[in-house]
């Protein structure tokens, strides 16, 4: 793309005058598309010059948004195994004398019997 088109000086342009907020600054289409390109494991330094090559790029981004969601479920099943694990050991189970219902703490049993006043 030629520097004089629009979108790609919008792209490439920073701010001339003004400020940005002093919290965390409003994140620009540049920066997320930087952290998209990092998750999919693409070098952000090279991009440009392998997007022009459309059947590199798109085997490219396949595989690497593939991987990228593959390591977000393995991290998301890693999670709720750990905090199920948790769960688990944490008391013991309570039988309610009235119904059979588990119950996992004194508390949890004293709740449910109210149903059954």
């Amino acid at each position: 793309m030629s520097n004089d088109r629009l979108s790609k000086q919008l792209f490439y342009s920073e701010l001339s005058e003004g400020h940005r907020l002093r919290a965390r600054p409003t994140l620009r289409f540049k920066d997320t598309l930087k952290k998209s390109l990092q998750n999919c494991s693409i070098a952000t330094a090279h991009w440009e010059t392998t997007a022009s090559n459309r059947r590199v790029w798109k085997q490219l981004t396949r595989k690497g948004a593939a991987a990228y969601e593959q390591a977000k479920r393995r991290a998301h099943a890693e999670k709720r195994a750990a905090t199920n694990a948790g769960t688990e050991s944490r008391g013991s189970s309570i039988p309610c004398h009235v119904c059979g219902r588990i119950c996992e703490s004194e508390f949890g049993l004293r709740s449910h019997l109210r149903v059954h006043r």
